[in-house]
């Protein structure tokens, strides 16, 4: 065995096994072991059966018997946010109300991320219903920090070398906001993209599916892994497969924004992104300028919130009738909800549908805009309210947007900034950030330790 390899990204565990210089067992003997360590004190999985794991690994034996090499991802492991379906782990969605539920099935991002090889290492802790009640897990650069909103534990998992990649998702800021806490690459990706079968709905025109890993070449390899593609997707085939991309050495325009709650936002924070922006500005072929984001996506905000209780009131309609065994922030959003008409949340949606159609044309004009990822570092406490960002601008208008680590605040703790492009140019965004990594404007994530006994 060799325990150095769980510090090993997705893609580079991969190419260890495909030159033999590693076997997947020994890869996943060695995050198992990594899990052994840290997870007592840390306690990011909601369900985590090493034998479960090492099963797996029989399996890429016997396909690579079968057809003489291992499936495309062999070698590499990913976590699972506890509201995914699991086939052989139950799902309990970080409520006591789902306590030992089995699905009987994967997720179709799960399955799909099997298919091609990779291994579930396990299901990773939830906020309850993934709405904002979180759950156990502790930050490692502080257990008095919060780990981020509801896909947080997934964010810690990778931060950590538990796993080199997660699944998790975003229906506000639930994966930008810890990828920057945590110091990591999170990816949410164009509406619809990745397809959310099998993944716990709690807001129909705001889920996504979305991923944490240490290294942008692990967030290209997990979107190809788990979205739609091919003439079968014909609008995804025409949107993003046939699309042209961007040579490298073409000119490109990139525009920082402060958004409607840049207020709120620390001074070294607002700092932190014109010193990036600055970056971005020397690079080649890369003009950036800051611009203003047009006053309409204001209101974006309240009606997100109508959206979202609304949506959170019908869904969980059942699980609100034993108000003993959910929480008083849950409840007090889905009473919100409830007290919502139905033409005041058709009317909303009719909204997101504008106000995405705005954000389109203007984001148009743009390869990518810049902005924060978060308002400052982790916050104190580990149910602290997050400050008010903009996460749920981009996540409300379906575009792509990833959080970049690009270094730390004064108390020495994890900074993010934002990146977002038009719908659909999930692929374009993700040549652009591989050119910045080329740059060195960005670069891979370290593993962290946690500073806590």
């Amino acid at each position: 065995m060799k325990p150095e390899l769980y510090d090993l990204s997705a893609t580079d565990a991969i190419r260890a096994v495909r030159s033999g210089k590693a076997s997947p067992r020994e890869i996943a003997e060695s995050c198992i072991e990594r899990i052994k360590v840290i997870e007592p004190r840390l306690k990011a999985w909601a369900a985590f059966e090493p034998d479960l794991l090492l099963e797996q690994f029989d399996h890429l034996e016997a396909r690579r018997r079968e057809t003489g090499e291992f499936p495309q991802l062999a070698g590499a492991l990913f976590g699972v946010k506890d509201i995914f379906n699991t086939e052989t782990l139950n799902t309990e969605m970080g409520s006591e109300l789902w306590s030992g539920f089995s699905p009987g099935n994967d997720a179709r991002a799960v399955f799909m991320m099997r298919y091609a090889g990779a291994c579930l290492a396990g299901k990773t802790v939830t906020a309850e219903f993934a709405v904002h009640h979180p759950g156990e897990t502790l930050n490692p650069y502080g257990e008095t920090l919060s780990a981020g909103t509801s896909s947080g534990a997934s964010a810690v998992a990778v931060a950590t070398g538990m796993v080199p990649v997660s699944l998790g998702t975003q229906t506000a800021g639930s994966t930008i906001r810890p990828a920057s806490y945590l110091g990591v690459y999170g990816m949410k990706p164009s509406f619809g993209l990745v397809p959310r079968t099998g993944v716990l709905k709690t807001a129909d025109t705001l889920d996504h599916v979305s991923f944490f890993a240490r290294t942008v070449c692990d967030l290209k390899l997990t979107l190809n892994a788990t979205r739609v593609s091919g003439a079968n997707h014909p609008f995804i085939h025409k949107c993003v497969d046939k699309r042209p991309r961007k040579s490298r050495d073409a000119a490109k325009r990139i525009a920082m924004v402060k958004g409607p709650k840049w207020s709120d936002a620390e001074s070294y924070a607002q700092e932190s992104l014109h010193t990036f922006a600055n970056v971005l500005g020397g690079l080649p072929n890369i003009d950036c300028i800051e611009y203003d984001l047009p006053a309409a996506f204001s209101e974006i905000f309240d009606i997100h919130q109508i959206i979202y209780t609304k949506s959170l009131s019908y869904y969980f309609a059942h699980e609100i009738e034993q108000p003993d065994k959910i929480s008083r922030s849950f409840r007090e959003m889905t009473n919100a909800g409830r007290s919502i008409t139905a033409d005041e949340f058709r009317e909303c949606l009719a909204a997101q549908t504008r106000l995405s159609q705005e954000m389109d044309s203007w984001l148009s004009k743009y390869d990518a805009v810049i902005t924060l990822a978060a308002a400052g570092e982790a916050p104190e406490g580990r149910d602290a309210p997050d400050r008010p960002d903009n996460c749920l601008i981009w996540t409300f208008c379906g575009v792509p947007s990833v959080n970049l680590p690009i270094g730390f605040g004064p108390e020495k703790l994890p900074l993010g900034v934002q990146i977002i492009a038009p719908k659909y140019h999930d692929l374009d965004l993700l040549d652009l950030l591989a050119e910045f990594e080329d740059e060195g404007a960005v670069a891979p994530a370290a593993v962290v330790e946690p500073i806590f006994d």
